[in-house]
Parts: C-alpha cells; structure tokens; sequence
C-alpha cells in the first residue's frame, strides 16, 4: 500500500483499485450482454438475443460522438475458434481478412450509435471490436455462440461420385460430403497397407444447405469416413472404399547382337524393398505377349523394388506382336497394365 492510499485511508476514503493498460496487454475483455470501454466507443450485444447458431444476432455501437464527428464505423469479427462460419447478417455484405476476420462499415445515427448483427452456421466464439472513421476505439466484445444441435436426419454422409470407385494411380476421385448444417467434419480413413485411420483434410464446416463438395488422389486402395468433430459431436459416416488400379509404363529396346530384349518400366505407387504401415513394398510385373490376332501369353515374371526398374528377356519372334506389363494385384491395388507396345520382328 502506498503513502497516498495509506493516507485516504486514515481519512475514511474507500480505494478503488486502478487498472493500468499496459503494451502488449488486452485493455478490457468483454462477455455476451456486457461493455467497457477504451475512449468513448462501447460495443453492446442487444438485450434479448439468442446466442445459437443459425440466428442473427445484433449488436449495438455507442460512440459518444455525434453523427457529424464520426459519420461510419467499421466493424471487425475476428473468430477465436476454428474452422469457423459466419457472416454479418445486418447489413449484409462486408470484406474477409486474414486468419478468417471479416470486416463492416456501418453508419452512425444522429444519436451516435450504430448497430449490426453477426450469424453464425457453426457456432464459436468470437471477438468484435469498433473503430470510428475519424478515430476512436471500442472494447473488445467476446460473444460465444452455441454449435448447431444435430440433425438425427442428416447424419454425416460421404458419397463418391458415379464411377468414382475405381480410379487409376494418380487419378483423382470426387466426392459430396453431407450432414447437419453448421456441423463441423472432417474426412478420415486409410491407405492399405496401413489400417490405421488418419486425418486426410482438415476439418470444414458444412455450409446452410449441409453439402460440400471435395476430391481424393489417393495411391492405394483406401477406405474413407466423414467424421463429425464439432462440439455435439454428430457422429461418423459408413466407410467408403476407393480401389486404385496400379499404373504401369513401359519402353522395349533390342539388344543387338542377341535374340534379347531389354525391357525398361515406371510403376506407380512406388514399391520399397518392405512393407510396412508407411510403405508399399515389393510388387509384382508380368511380360506379357499378344501376337496379332492370338490371345496374350505370359513370358516372365519379375519383383521389383523400385519406381524404375528393368531387366532382359530371351525373344525371338518371327512375326510382329504387342508386348506390354501386367500387375496382377494385391489388397494394395487392384491389377494395373500398361499401354501395349506394337514391336516388329525380333
């Protein structure tokens, strides 16, 4: 206690604690239905609103001032929670910053005040500031909204589109993500060989009419789900299954001098030498021949370790045919070929 309180003290004056803005620290954090003030600007929520998702909620700027020295105010939502919806819904409009903040020039009345409203799809909390045309700053107004009640109706749901289901390595497939309106989902699933599901997005929210749109590359057979993260917690979809047929390149060289061939290919995902949850490991390529107007032949049978790969076969053939590379499949991919190659007579 200082020399100053000390004495009001023995005068039988109350001390009332000062609170002193420091750099660095918030002034004054407001809560639903509560103001304070830094200068003459105060940021109120209406009296008898509904703080749920889905609701426009307005709000109430108080500048002190007359219309004349400060004509608009500009209002600015940042959201303190992600992923996050919203958008002003009295008057409508605005511009969309950095990290999700959106921003409003609102008219001041003869009285001085100026008011808007915020609504939210997904719920969160939010922090709502004023700032004068001709200077002046508010408080800071924290304003939580409560997250949508799920729709028993409109579970999650993630459907691949007509045709979706087979794909080629590197292809990508597309999808129409479902649920409650405000909900926030995010896509998990696996990618064989590994069976432990991941996150594969980032977490979105589901606009008003509860539909997205989003697309997948993945390089192995995968199984997908659309899980509900937001605060209700709306549930987990059935599975989808994406099967991804191997891709396979291939180029024929003839050696000469010999009745060889060298045999050159690209095989997509790239194998490794193990398998494990992060890897492909080895696979299998078949050489195969179709002589014009006959049914295809095997003729070797090779494991490869390698994106790369090439090896040599004995061949001599005394008319023209079509060689190509065959994957024969597994619980990682589905069989994959590659373009037949027309070669003359070796």
């Amino acid at each position: 206690m200082t020399r100053t309180s000390t004495a009001l003290k023995r005068l039988g004056v109350a001390v009332v604690a000062v609170a002193t803005m420091g750099a660095g620290v918030p002034a004054l954090v407001g809560t639903a239905a509560s103001a304070a003030t830094t200068g003459a600007f105060t940021v109120t929520e209406n009296s008898g609103e509904s703080n749920t998702a889905n609701n426009c909620i307005n709000f109430t700027v108080s500048t002190g001032a007359t219309q004349a020295a400060t004509p608009t105010v500009t209002i600015t939502v940042t959201p303190k929670t992600t992923p996050s919806e919203f958008r002003f819904c009295e008057p409508t409009g605005g511009t969309t910053g950095a990290n999700g903040t959106k921003s409003i020039a609102v008219s001041v009345s003869a009285e001085g005040t100026a008011t808007f409203g915020i609504i939210s799809s997904s719920g969160g909390t939010f922090d709502i500031t004023a700032r004068g045309s001709t200077g002046g700053q508010s408080n800071t107004l924290t304003v939580t909204i409560a997250q949508p009640a799920c729709d028993a109706n409109k579970p999650p749901t993630i459907t691949l589109d007509r045709g979706d289901a087979y794909i080629l390595n590197g292809e990508r497939s597309f999808a129409t993500l479902s649920g409650t309106p405000g909900d926030t989902v995010q896509v998990v699933g696996y990618s064989r060989p590994s069976k432990t599901v991941v996150a594969i997005h980032s977490a979105k929210v589901l606009p008003a009419d509860g539909v997205l749109r989003d697309s997948f590359i993945p390089p192995t057979n995968s199984r997908l789900f659309l899980r509900s993260v937001g605060a209700n917690r709306c549930g987990t979809s059935a599975g989808v299954v994406i099967n991804v047929h191997a891709r396979i390149q291939i180029a024929v060289n003839h050696i000469r001098g010999a009745h060889k061939i060298l045999v050159t290919g690209r095989f997509f995902p790239r194998p490794t030498s193990t398998t494990t949850s992060s890897t492909y490991g080895p696979r299998k390529i078949e050489l195969y021949e179709q002589p014009v107007g006959q049914p295809s032949v095997r003729l070797a049978v090779k494991n490869i370790t390698a994106r790369d790969f090439t090896f040599t076969y004995t061949f001599l053939r005394t008319k023209n045919t079509r060689l190509f590379l065959r994957s024969p499949g597994d619980y990682r991919n589905l069989s994959g070929e590659s373009p037949k190659l027309a070669t003359s007579t070796y």
